[in-house]
């Protein structure tokens, strides 16, 4: 068919070039016919359906829902790597010779405490010939219970407690990302899904100046048969058909490809990928929708300079390297630990306490330790300072990028809005001239080449003006990522 439409009118007989016209008629009806019956099944498939579909089974929303989880199981690491209690024991013994040189057996309970003092229990037991004397015991095994407190290095904070704060940055973080992530897969489906919108209804208008076409090349021919019109008029007619069967054909392709790249973000709930039929189509954009505002513009611009995932993100990185800092602040200092440990016979170590072993029966100790020049603590400090401030001037900048992309996504949609209305009334005066030419075409008061010009002009603003309510709908979805929120929100 294709072939027979790209033909060059010839001087064949008019046998000949009537079989062709009416096989080509035959076929483009057969064609025709079949585009109506596609449409009487059509179902609407709006952006509300995507958005639904897509924060249900999307995978990269799923896996973005995973750093949450992944997020809290650091916290969960951090809280047991530095605060669980912990049971330890040893025992050693040695015997040689016949001789029982020493039996060792130690017990311990430690309970670490978010404030740095660290509580230990225990029960030991310790015998033999040559067991160094300072750790002989009595034969019943001695048992203890005290704590150990640092009011040096240590005192306010301790890489035990900096580590759980940094995690739980770490979850605010990932919760920032994961909104970011979100955002991003949905603004590129929002842009994919006002691409499909303008090449399917492109498709519809092409499709529609193609059935002109036909219907006025029959109308055409069959003036000519009576003498009416001159012959030359049917090839005009002909060319005419051919080349918007090209632009139609070529348009329902590229519709077709922008279903394909639509499907990419449609996925069921076993996690399998679906593909949108043809059978569903955009319902049309009624404009004007509803305004964004300056007021709103505002409020969208506050609330990207606080609350946008990135400026987040830095916030709570300031936020780790300020704990860091604290740390390397707190390294400065001597360490200094104390430590107390009240002794009892047996293996009950709160038996019979009084004043008696509070004076007598315990263990005490203090440690004292601090480098002599401090290079590493204080290089340490001032290196975290300079992290703080590079983070600080890159979150800066991205504030302004972040400012300056919201408000070219806000000029856009101004702008389009104002053009949006012109080519509508556009569209309405091509409209009015085309049906006129034609009237007066009908009554041969006009050309067939006026007639066609008056509608390709009218295909072209329709055409024109579904791409700039596309372009208007990818800004306004622009407009909500550039703030860090989402339109499915």
């Amino acid at each position: 068919m294709k072939n027979r439409l790209l033909g060059k009118a010839t001087n064949k007989t008019s046998s000949i070039k009537k079989c062709i016209v009416l096989a080509i008629a035959s076929l483009l009806c057969i064609a025709y016919n079949n585009k109506i019956w596609a449409q009487q099944i059509d179902k609407n498939f709006s952006i509300t359906d995507l958005y639904a579909l897509m924060l249900k089974n999307h995978p990269v929303v799923k896996q973005a829902g995973l750093m949450s989880e992944q997020a809290r199981l650091e916290i969960m690491m951090a809280r047991g790597s530095g605060f669980d209690p912990k049971f330890q024991s040893m025992w050693n013994e040695k015997t040689f010779g016949g001789k029982e040189y020493y039996s060792i057996w130690e017990n311990s309970l430690k309970i670490p405490t978010w404030f740095g003092a660290e509580f230990k229990a225990g029960y030991d037991e310790m015998y033999g010939t040559f067991l160094n004397p300072e750790r002989r015991i009595p034969s019943q095994g001695q048992s203890y219970v005290g704590l150990s407190v640092p009011i040096g290095q240590g005192l306010f904070i301790d890489s035990r407690r900096a580590t759980l704060r940094q995690a739980q940055l770490f979850k605010q973080m990932t919760d920032a990302e994961r909104i970011k992530i979100i955002n991003k897969i949905i603004y590129e489906a929002a842009k994919d899904y006002w691409e499909w919108y303008f090449r399917y209804f492109r498709y519809k208008n092409l499709e529609t100046g193609y059935n002109f076409a036909f219907d006025r090349y029959k109308f055409v021919k069959s003036r000519v048969k009576v003498g009416e019109e001159a012959s030359i008029d049917s090839t005009e007619a002909l060319i005419l058909l051919q080349t918007r069967f090209v632009t139609f054909s070529q348009g329902e392709m590229e519709w077709q490809n922008a279903t394909l790249q639509l499907s990419n973000h449609l996925w069921g709930d076993d996690n399998t990928p679906l593909d949108l039929d043809t059978t569903f189509t955009p319902k049309r954009a009624i404009f004007p929708t509803e305004k964004l505002t300056q007021e709103n513009f505002e409020q969208l611009a506050d609330f990207a300079r606080k609350n946008h995932p990135e400026i987040q993100k830095f916030n709570f990185k300031i936020k780790q390297l300020e704990i860091e800092r604290r740390l390397a602040l707190e390294n400065v200092k001597p360490g200094v630990n104390l430590g107390y440990y009240l002794l009892q016979t047996g293996k009950n170590p709160l038996n019979e306490y009084g004043s008696n072993y509070l004076q007598n029966n315990y263990k005490a100790s203090i440690d004292v330790n601090f480098p002599l020049l401090w290079r590493k603590e204080r290089g340490k400090l001032l290196q975290t300072k300079a992290k703080i401030k590079a983070t600080e001037f890159e979150r800066s900048f991205t504030q302004r990028i972040i400012s300056n992309q919201l408000s070219a996504f806000f000029n856009e949609l101004n702008n389009t809005e104002q053009l949006l209305e012109i080519q509508g009334r556009l569209v309405t005066n091509f409209t009015i001239l085309r049906d006129g030419e034609y009237e007066k075409f009908i009554n041969g008061e006009s050309s067939l080449f006026l007639v066609n010009s008056r509608e390709s002009s009218l295909i072209d603003a329709r055409i024109k003006l579904v791409e700039m309510e596309s372009k208007y709908l990818k800004a306004k979805a622009g407009v909500y990522w550039a703030a860090g929120k989402s339109e499915a929100e």
